[in-house]
């Protein structure tokens, strides 16, 4: 396809695309009244979505420079020449014929986002522009645009406004903060949770603005809502929260530990260094919390997270450890082998826990051998400590003692 012909298919997409997002947009929920208003000129609220849609593909129509431009501007972000290549334009056109919608989405968010723009300027306010962009927006988004959804400004201009300096975000416009709310509301199913994990973390950053919104309960309702999706953005942001409300996210974390499914705990498992690295405390309560749960499926992933977590604190590792062990999953134990008792054994290597014994006890032939490793270098600390540990195994079994005892001096080489 020629550069001629997949130019005027991608410019109807656009125009389509401008169509089903505003009426998508307008009938989905009620749109918010602009968030800059000149009194002496009040923005006329549209009646209909007919309205809207007719002035913005009338902007479309007779603004062919503005969409080359913005399709130029597309190109260059996503296109990749390839400079062993002579034939480039021939190139291109294959690859525009092939991404027809992708453009037209990218095309179509850049329309409303500088429409949303005009609508910002605190000055000057187009506060028409604000119900064609805010709606178009909404639209595209409620129809899980990935140029959308990726944007990090268009959160923050609805928040913020366009910040004229760093002090700015300090104050959220009430309006502004109400039409965000009012489209993550809207958001359902799958689009709900892509939304949501895309622009809370950016909200987040922002103390002003998240407080506001209270970005650590919505975030936790939607990993409670959507527990299968994938939620590392809502995680992320609830421990940005930490920085400066940690009441509210500490609140919302246990909340997690005492109402999540499987999937929820796996996700707290995969984000417990980084909430170590604001609050012991906190991780230790919510490993704490996984732990009474029994949950076999995520008890290795929390054995791999005790030590670091407890590192400090010898007498609760040791504690959560034989709770751990005594539960007789195989891999939680090889999990504590392999990421503790070593560390644990050089603070402690006497073992006075009995971490060693009772590993052994409960553990099978692979947790088994891995302990061997670590009995051989206790012998070596003492024979002392040794014995006392080959003689806890005797205690409920002489034969894997006395085999043990054979193994050992084999292996040090008496």
């Amino acid at each position: 396809m020629r550069r001629r012909e997949s130019n005027p298919i991608i410019f109807e997409k656009v125009g389509e695309m401008i169509g089903n997002s505003i009426e998508i947009g307008w009938n989905s929920f009620r749109i918010p009244d602009p968030i800059y208003e000149v009194p002496d000129f009040p923005a006329i609220r549209p009646i209909q979505a007919s309205t809207l849609k007719r002035q913005a593909l009338g902007l479309h129509a007779i603004d062919k420079t503005g969409f080359n431009l913005r399709l130029e501007n597309s190109i260059l972000r996503t296109y990749k020449k390839n400079y062993a290549q002579f034939d480039h334009e021939e190139r291109l056109e294959i690859w525009m014929s092939q991404n027809v919608a992708f453009l037209a989405d990218q095309i179509v968010t850049e329309m409303g986002t500088q429409w949303v723009d005009l609508s910002l300027d605190e000055k000057h306010p187009d506060t028409d522009r604000w119900y064609l962009g805010f709606c178009l927006l909404a639209g595209r988004a409620l129809q899980g645009s990935e140029s959308v959804l990726k944007s990090e400004s268009i959160p923050l201009s609805l928040a913020f406004g366009i910040p004229s300096d760093s002090r700015k975000f300090d104050f959220p416009h009430p309006k502004g903060m109400m039409a965000l709310t009012s489209l993550l509301n809207a958001a359902e199913g799958k689009v709900s949770s892509l939304l949501h994990n895309s622009w809370l973390p950016i909200l987040a950053v922002y103390e002003s603005s998240s407080v506001v919104m209270d970005v650590s309960k919505i975030a936790t309702a939607c990993i409670h809502n959507h527990p299968e999706s994938d939620n590392s953005g809502c995680m992320s942001a609830i421990i940005q929260v930490m920085a400066y409300d940690m009441a509210s996210a500490t609140r919302n974390l246990i909340s997690l530990v005492d109402n999540g499914t499987q999937s929820t705990h796996t996700l707290l498992c995969d984000n417990l260094d980084p909430i170590l690295g604001r609050s012991q405390p906190l991780a230790l309560q919510l490993l704490k919390g996984m732990v009474l749960n029994k949950n076999e499926a995520i008890l290795p992933m929390l054995a791999s997270k005790l030590y670091p977590i407890c590192r400090h604190d010898q007498d609760t590792y040791t504690r959560m450890a034989l709770e751990i062990i005594q539960s007789g999953n195989d891999k939680a134990i090889r999990s504590l082998i392999e990421y503790g008792f070593r560390q644990y054994l050089q603070d402690n290597p006497d073992d006075t826990g009995m971490l060693l014994s009772t590993a052994w006890k409960f553990g099978g032939d692979i947790s088994k051998s891995r302990l061997r490793g670590l009995i051989v270098l206790q012998k070596k600390k003492s024979d002392l400590y040794f014995e006392k540990t080959v003689s806890e195994i005797e205690s409920f079994s002489k034969s894997e003692a006395d085999q043990l005892r054979l193994d050992v001096s084999a292996r040090s080489g008496e």
